[in-house]
């Protein structure tokens, strides 16, 4: 502490020193009084030790948002943009996407510029300092130019500063929720269409299974026909059959090429997607309670509400005055040489200004009163989504419980059918296959059925501002960003 008051000290000392030597360097016609270099070192003292001892630390809220603004921290060692893929502690799939999508990186961006802002807003507390030359009548008659310097330091303005800095810090954390909102948006598109993905291996599978069923088919016909025990028409049914399968398996394999496509785009693996690339994450959201106030986009409402109300109190004290210190030393620079310093106590406030302030007022009462009314709306809306993926969710559950009985019970008939129609003859080859057909429909159905049951509880999970934490990335870091607020 001694050591910085030295500091200070030292400086103020060289600023007075300096703005002493500056005067005298410029020849002068009319000499300057010591009390002259004096107000001119002070003022000029006073802004240095007011630029010094002003505090540069972050807001502790911008602190929160990106850690690595904190002093000594060892954040960005551990960020997920730059840390080797297998020590990251989260799944390729999921750090894929965190690192390719272009999105993520511009909301982060975004975030990183609004806290260049608050520092902005910051420096009306800081002394101002402008220099430039003045032409025109000096007096009564003589044209002239002065050299003009002026240093000003804000002493009161009824927390105007205060509440533009305190926007601007409300805007950053805004525009963090719209990262964390974007976030969760690229995650629960790549989670989903690896569930697409996943969809079409399942029906792959079964018609690959299909097929064979059908083939076997084909061949107990063919053998059959062979013996004249079945017909020419039985045989070529069976053939349609196997035909009719193939093109199955078929747009089955196109399908899944596209959907594995589409999931090395969104999350930058490429190679193919394994089949457990999500790992052991779960996904479920039945029974917990759900809040609102966890909603990224529930938090954006409520900050633009918050920054709706500073501004309307900026509205209301746009007539109040500002006092501020003023120091101007000045010379001429073309006639006479004069030259001249002064410490002036400066108060300005707008008398009148067209009506501009009234409808300003007018627009900060509207618009504080839409920002209330879209607080609301996000929450009636994020209420909805998560109640319409819970109920969406039962009732998939329950048809997958019904397809299931559907499914055991159809293979038992498509047993007893086949028996029938090897052993005692009365079923035919056509009842054989459409039961087989039926039978592989209900496996299809039952597969389509537990990915969308799967992709509704990745709906249900984002909604409820869990997605991140179930992907494991709780106290994790990207672009400098905290990914849990």
């Amino acid at each position: 502490m001694a050591r910085k008051q030295r500091a200070i000290r030292l400086t103020i000392w060289k600023t007075e020193s300096s703005a002493i030597r500056w005067f005298d360097r410029v020849e002068p016609k009319v000499p300057l009084s010591r009390n002259t270099h004096r107000v001119a070192g002070i003022a000029c003292g006073l802004c240095a030790f007011l630029i010094v001892g002003c505090s540069s630390d972050p807001p502790s809220e911008i602190q929160q948002i990106r850690p690595t603004l904190q002093e000594g921290s060892d954040f960005a060692s551990n960020d997920l943009a730059r840390v080797p893929v297998g020590s990251s502690g989260v799944t390729p799939l999921v750090l894929g996407t965190l690192r390719t999508r272009a999105d993520i990186a511009e909301a982060a961006q975004k975030v990183e510029a609004g806290i260049v802002g608050i520092d902005e807003a910051r420096a009306g507390y800081y002394p101002q300092l402008s220099a430039g030359v003045i032409s025109g009548l000096a007096g009564n008659t003589e044209n002239g130019s002065r050299l003009q310097v002026t240093a000003s330091q804000l002493l009161y303005d009824f927390g105007g500063t205060a509440r533009a800095v305190s926007r601007e810090v409300l805007a950053s954390q805004g525009k963090y929720m719209r990262f964390l909102e974007v976030v969760d948006e690229e995650l629960a598109e790549t989670v989903k269409t690896y569930w697409t993905m996943r969809r079409y291996v399942e029906q792959q599978a079964i018609a690959d299974k299909q097929l064979q069923t059908m083939q076997q088919l084909e061949k107990l016909s063919q053998s059959r026909s062979n013996e004249g025990v079945n017909s020419t028409t039985d045989l070529l049914e069976a053939q349609r059959r196997v035909q009719s399968a193939e093109t199955i398996l078929l747009q089955a394999q196109l399908e899944m090429a596209n959907a594995n496509r589409r999931l090395s785009r969104f999350s930058g693996v490429s190679g193919g997607i394994a089949d457990d690339a999500l790992g052991t994450i779960n996904l479920t959201c039945e029974g917990e309670k759900f809040n609102d106030a966890l909603s990224p986009r529930v938090q954006l409402a409520a900050l633009q509400k918050a920054i709706a109300e500073i501004d309307l109190k900026d509205a209301e004290n746009a007539l109040f005055p500002s006092v501020s210190l003023e120091a101007v030393a000045d010379r001429d620079i073309v006639g006479s040489g004069a030259s001249g310093v002064g410490v002036n106590l400066k108060v300005d406030s707008a008398l009148f200004s067209g009506g501009a302030h009234r409808s300003r007022k007018v627009i900060a009462v509207k618009t504080a009163k839409a920002a209330d009314a879209a607080l609301e709306a996000a929450r009636q809306d994020i209420t909805l989504e998560h109640d319409n993926a819970i109920a969406d969710i039962k009732g998939q559950r329950v048809l997958i419980a019904s397809l299931e009985k559907q499914a055991d019970m159809l293979d038992e008939t498509r047993e007893l059918y086949r028996r029938q129609f090897v052993e005692l003859g009365n079923r035919t080859i056509e009842d054989v296959l459409d039961i087989e057909d039926e039978y592989f429909r209900s496996l299809r159905d039952l597969a389509e059925t537990r990915i969308n049951l799967a992709v509704r509880q990745v709906d249900c999970v984002k909604s409820s501002g869990r997605l991140r934490a179930r992907l494991g990335l709780d106290g994790k870091f990207l672009h400098g960003l905290a990914l849990s607020p």
